[in-house]
């Protein structure tokens, strides 16, 4: 199994990794985001628990918004989007509109996105989405 690291992202783009965590016997999820810079320097992070949340793919569509959310606060205008959640990555990337359980995440992290300059979304290997990880499952303890 390769290790793969985090990369810097290129030029002005700021990088936001997201990941999230699901207690669903106690119906709470804790969301967990790191920001970039070119250089890789951390700008910020933020956990977020929430409660009420249905199933593991609202968790990280939520997630995603609040990332997205979070961007658009600090007035940054060229983001990357990065996750591991690859079903929620797809889906806002996608074109279509979204009629199962997360459509409205999906409706909402493309209407957000469109408040940037620049936005992408990317998908990333949980080994790459470290700290983001680290801060959503300790977020819930």
């Amino acid at each position: 199994m390769e290790t793969v690291k985090w990369k810097p992202p290129e030029n002005s783009v700021v990088r936001i990794n997201f990941d999230a965590s699901l207690k669903r016997h106690e119906n709470r999820s804790c969301s967990g985001m790191v920001i970039r810079n070119s250089e890789g320097a951390v700008l910020g992070s933020k956990m977020i628990i929430n409660e009420n949340i249905p199933s593991v793919f609202a968790t990280e569509a939520l997630a995603c918004i609040q990332s997205l959310m979070l961007g658009l606060d600090l007035g940054l205008s060229k983001v990357e989007i990065n996750g591991d959640a690859l079903t929620v990555i797809r889906k806002l990337q996608g074109v279509s509109e979204d009629k199962n359980e997360i459509g409205a995440f999906i409706k909402d992290g493309k209407r957000l996105s469109r408040c940037f300059h620049t936005c992408q979304f990317q998908q990333v290997r949980r080994s790459v989405n470290g700290v983001a990880h680290l801060l959503a499952t300790e977020g819930l303890k």
